[in-house]
């Protein structure tokens, strides 16, 4: 599930990597909730079942 929201976020984090601006962090964020919830979640799944 992580690689496939890394990919699913890859033209993001190239474009904020160029210029980082709230404004695109926003719609990154607003735009791929459920990549941005399984990154954030990622870290629970990893102490729980790791």
């Amino acid at each position: 599930m992580i690689l496939l929201a890394l990919a699913d976020l890859r033209t993001e984090v190239l474009l904020l990597s160029d210029q980082f601006t709230i404004t695109g962090l926003g719609y990154a964020i607003r735009h791929h909730q459920l990549a941005v919830l399984v990154l954030l979640g990622s870290g629970s799944l990893w102490r729980r079942f790791g």
